[in-house]
């Protein structure tokens, strides 16, 4: 009785296991769950494609500055696992977030280029009269606002008003009789803001002794006079004068006033190292404030002016066009060690460009040696053991450079790189101590190529550096 009772309790179980399997197969589908595609080397829609349409959002600026001004976000791509972005060249390189753009330096082109959400703000630059100079200030795009004292028309006042050299010019300045009566424009007190006018009067009974009146509204001099009229209050001017007097009546004095100055010797403005500086006006006075707040009549704020060339740092400290003149550069050993894996691609182009544009100035110094360590080196497919090599050991700038710039670009398909290793080794002998000395270290298996592990071989891999 007890064998068939076992075996109605096996048959029941196995119906029991058939309906949870059909269960299941009708809730999930045969086989698998298909989940969405993402970037990891995986197909998980099981579709046999592989991280196929995955695409993401990038950028690398300041969080705060996404989607502000004109920064806006890049895009990536997946592919076997890894993000790339499309370079300026069109290229697609690994970890590069392709067309985004980033913050610049604002430019008076009314964007906000530095995405901080202002736009044009701080940028000036000098603007010119026959009267002398200012500053414009940028607006929306434009250049506008310059703060150059106006071409005025001449008048009896001393003053070259028009500023062509010629003080007075074409005007009777004598106040005699035949002037009395005749007004003359002027912004000055007793008026609280703004131009009005001043004329010619008798200061003794005889009028032996003649001149001017004070400065009053025009309202003053109307025959009738209008019993409303405020002779202090003067014709509101569009511009401000470094004059001490509210010329705009905004009930503030010679605001905003700027010029470029230089006090060095003309000749060496804007070269070398020399640039002008910046005045404000204060009280009639052009100066501006000390590092206490101070303000100094005649003082150049910020201008640089020559110094004596006695350094060898690669700038004209005395402005005269020519650098270091006076100065012999001191022996020095120039090391690369160069990531020669195929990501540092443009990094690499970079660097020869540097290097060339350097060269303008120091290719013939024969005081300088330069070095190159490259790594990884492949010597054949891609897969195959890499290796370091010693490609230039301090020799002059031409032969660095023909070396550098012979080297294959497309062996540039190392795994492994050893630029630790590479380090430590140039700097072994500077040091004069060995840590782990060099017969006691061997490569690792994923070190070597066809004919050696490095080059030269461990024991030799030396570079002879000399500066201290």
């Amino acid at each position: 009785m007890r064998e068939v009772d076992d075996k109605i309790w096996l048959v029941s179980f196995l119906n029991y296991a058939l309906d949870y399997f059909d269960e299941e197969v009708g809730r999930v589908g045969v086989g698998v769950g298909v989940e969405p595609e993402v970037c990891n080397n995986f197909d998980e829609d099981c579709d046999t494609l592989v991280d196929e349409n995955v695409v993401r959002p990038c950028y690398t600026g300041a969080p705060e500055t996404l989607q502000v001004g004109v920064c806006q976000p890049g895009e990536q791509i997946c592919n076997a696992g890894q993000w790339y972005g499309q370079a300026a060249s069109g290229r697609y390189i690994a970890d590069v977030c392709g067309g985004e753009v980033l913050p610049s330096e604002e430019i008076c082109d009314g964007a906000d280029n530095d995405c901080d959400g202002q736009t044009d703000e701080d940028l000036y630059q000098p603007c010119y009269t026959a009267c002398g100079t200012g500053v414009a200030f940028c607006n929306n795009g434009n250049w506008n606002g310059c703060t150059a004292p106006p071409e005025l028309p001449e008048i009896c006042d001393g003053f070259d008003n028009d500023c062509d050299g010629a003080v007075d010019e074409g005007l009777d300045c004598l106040c005699t009789v035949q002037d009395i009566g005749t007004l003359f424009p002027c912004e000055e007190d007793p008026l609280v803001c703004g131009s009005g006018y001043k004329t010619c009067e008798c200061k003794t009974q005889d009028c032996t002794v003649i001149g001017f009146t004070p400065c009053y509204a025009m309202c003053y001099w109307n025959i009738p006079v209008d019993p409303n009229c405020d002779p202090y209050l003067g014709s509101i001017l569009p511009y401000e004068l470094c004059n001490n007097h509210d010329d705009n009546c905004n009930q503030l004095i010679d605001e905003d006033l700027y010029k470029p100055c230089y006090t060095g010797p003309p000749e060496t403005l804007n070269v070398g190292i020399c640039l002008p500086g910046e005045q404000t006006c204060e009280k009639g006075a052009w100066g501006h404030h000390n590092a206490s707040g101070v303000f100094i009549e005649g003082y150049c704020k910020d201008e640089v002016l020559p110094l004596l060339e006695d350094q060898c740092n690669g700038e004209d400290d005395d402005c005269d066009g020519e650098t270091d003149k006076e100065g012999e550069m001191e022996e020095t050993d120039i090391l690369f060690i160069i990531d020669w894996s195929g990501s540092m691609s443009s990094e690499i182009e970079a660097v020869l460009m540097a290097l060339n544009q350097f060269a303008k100035n120091y290719k013939d110094e024969n005081v300088i040696q330069w070095g190159l360590i490259v790594g990884p080196r492949v010597p054949g497919n891609y897969g195959a053991k890499n290796y370091l090599e010693i490609v230039s050991n301090l020799a002059p700038f031409e032969d660095f450079m023909n070396k550098f710039s012979s080297l294959n670009k497309n062996t540039m398909n190392g795994q492994h790189e050893m630029l630790y290793d590479a380090l430590y080794l140039s700097l072994m002998d500077l040091t004069g101590t060995e840590p782990w000395a060099l017969n006691d270290l061997t490569w690792t298996t994923m070190v070597g190529n066809a004919i050696q592990e490095s080059i030269p071989e461990l024991q030799n891999f030396k570079i002879n550096l000399s500066f201290g």
